[in-house]
């Protein structure tokens, strides 16, 4: 009963006729066929998944942990240095004009790529090492606007 729980929870996704979970194992690879999913939003996500899988021959279970890692988001591991290189390779490209940082737990992770991965990228100077004003306003450059109730005074 577990299984056929899972094929009807991953079966749930798919629209396409002809191309079902049900009967796939963890250790078979990707099917050949286009797995239609029924949302469009996901469509670029689930292509670049299926490509990725295809390319390094993984299976299933490898794509279940491969995106399970990081919810489908890049992931790096490494020393400050690689998180700055390429975070800045990113940059430099004008792939990125900024990031998500998602830790698996907190806080730990995020304090450590605070104090560590952060001064690495301001010593590059890619990074701001200081702000404009305490709000997040004055940090984007927008005026402040009238108050209409001290207007009236």
């Amino acid at each position: 009963m577990p299984e056929r729980r899972k094929q009807l929870r991953f079966g749930a996704f798919f629209s396409v006729p002809g191309c079902h979970p049900t009967g796939w194992r963890h250790r078979d690879a990707v099917p050949e066929c286009d797995l239609g999913f029924r949302w469009l939003a996901h469509k670029a996500r689930q292509d670049l998944v299926v490509r990725t899988a295809r390319e390094r021959g993984m299976t299933l279970r490898e794509i279940a942990r491969h995106t399970a890692a990081g919810t489908g988001h890049r992931v790096l591991v490494g020393t400050a240095e690689y998180m700055a290189d390429e975070m800045q390779a990113w940059l430099d490209a004008d792939a990125a004009d900024g990031f998500n940082v998602i830790c698996n737990y907190y806080h730990a992770p995020f304090e450590e790529f605070s104090r560590q991965v952060i001064p690495e990228l301001q010593r590059r100077g890619v990074f701001r090492t200081e702000y404009e004003g305490p709000t997040l306003r004055q940090n984007l450059g927008l005026r402040v606007p009238e108050n209409r109730y001290t207007l009236a005074r």
